[in-house]
């Protein structure tokens, strides 16, 4: 950002008449004011806790980023102050992340282009992996993610926050995530192409054994998936014949209780082809190392006035260290005592591991952080993702555009 010695903003009028609200002259208070938010009596302790906390980082962009870009009027342009102060927010949240980056479990260089080939497979061979895929899908975005924020810290964060502003300018390609994606085995239109397909698959998940109508005018993956969906449904039916539903029964239809337990048989089935499928990928699956899990488990357990530096998005990273932990050792039980037996067998070992199948697992982790205390860091963290600056609901932004409009 530059600083102005004369004021830019005189003219706000657009080529074709209209008001160029990007430009519009903003006092610096007024636009610290779009981003504050009003304290009101009886909110959770935690939104009450968050919303403060805004307040109080957006008294510091005032000071530190909005005061030194401001020209001798005092204003800048009200299309900037969001855009700056998401830069400026990311900024803090990076200089608090950095410190702890060995903390992260990232996927080496091997295994990022290990699972970046995997995610690029045609459809019908990510189907057979089921939501699996929504967890490699979650590491691979990750770890872009964490390459992005260290290439922004190297350029922009780790000079003096003084200097952020003009940094801001000179970086703005960065900042506006149009630089080339930090890996080279996949484009922006790579990814676009991967979300196409687990888009597809998520809204094509079937959590009743009914077939689905194939229409004439289904785009490509969609009728691919169909099919695969359909000849599932029908491999079940065949394995489990005690326990099929009735032929004309919809997806949406209320279920009795007999037919609830069949339909988790059927997800039971649909989870051994998917973590049978997925076995031989475990292997390339980064795992927390011992201090990792234990330091995630210290972590999640700070008031949430403490996480507030970090970001939502750290403290959901430690989160699902812990989640993921849980799950990859409860699928690889499953695969040893159920799964590993013939599709021919599951039904018996269905109804004799019932109870196992069905009932909530151990919780394994007491010694590191508690079941209550990891439930605790899902409502601090839910809140970090909620409760966010939001420019657009500010009375003061309302105020600013209905004074030129």
């Amino acid at each position: 950002m530059e600083d102005y010695d004369e004021d830019p903003f005189e003219n706000t009028m657009t080529e074709s008449g209209g008001i160029d609200y990007y430009n519009i002259p903003c006092p610096i208070e007024e636009a610290a004011n779009m981003l504050r938010v009003p304290l009101r009596k009886n909110e959770p302790p935690y939104t009450l806790a968050v919303k403060k906390l805004n307040n109080r980082l957006v008294d510091e962009y005032h000071d530190v980023i909005l005061r030194p870009m401001a020209n001798k009027k005092g204003t800048v342009p009200s299309g900037k102050v969001c855009i700056v102060w998401d830069a400026f927010q990311t900024g803090t949240q990076i200089c608090n992340i950095v410190p702890i980056a060995d903390m992260i479990v990232r996927p080496d260089a091997p295994q990022f282009s290990y699972w970046i080939r995997f995610l690029r497979q045609d459809i019908d061979k990510l189907y057979q992996y089921g939501m699996i895929i929504t967890m490699v899908w979650g590491l691979v975005m990750s770890e872009i993610r964490h390459r992005v924020r260290l290439q922004k810290w190297e350029r922009i964060y780790s000079h003096p926050v003084k200097d952020w502003h003009r940094l801001f300018n000179k970086e703005k390609m960065l900042l506006m995530g149009e630089l080339q994606l930090p890996c080279t085995d996949i484009g922006q239109e790579g990814l676009k192409e991967i979300e196409e397909k687990l888009s597809v698959l998520q809204k094509l998940y079937l959590h009743i054994p009914a077939e689905q109508k194939i229409e004439k005018n289904d785009a490509p993956y969609v009728r691919t998936v169909k099919e695969l969906n359909n000849a599932q449904v029908a491999d079940f039916k065949k394995l489990f014949s005690a326990v099929k539903l009735p032929p004309n029964k919809k997806e949406n239809a209320p279920l009795t209780p007999e037919e609830k337990k069949r339909v988790q048989m059927w997800n039971f089935f649909r989870e051994g082809r998917q973590l049978n499928a997925f076995s031989e990928h475990l292997i390339n699956l980064p795992r927390a190392t011992h201090e990792q899990f234990l330091f995630w488990g210290k972590f999640l357990q700070k008031d949430i006035e403490e996480l507030h530096p970090y970001g939502g998005h750290l403290v959901s990273i430690g989160h699902g260290t812990l989640l993921n932990e849980v799950r990859l050792t409860m699928s690889e039980k499953k695969i040893q005592r159920i799964f590993s037996f013939s599709e021919d067998e599951w039904e018996e070992l269905f109804k004799k591991n019932w109870d196992y199948l069905t009932s909530k697992p151990d919780y394994p982790f007491e010694d590191v952080i508690s079941e209550e205390e990891l439930k605790e860091a899902s409502e601090k963290l839910k809140t970090l993702q909620q409760i966010r600056v939001d420019p657009n609901n500010s009375s003061a932004t309302m105020n600013l555009h209905s004074r030129y409009g």
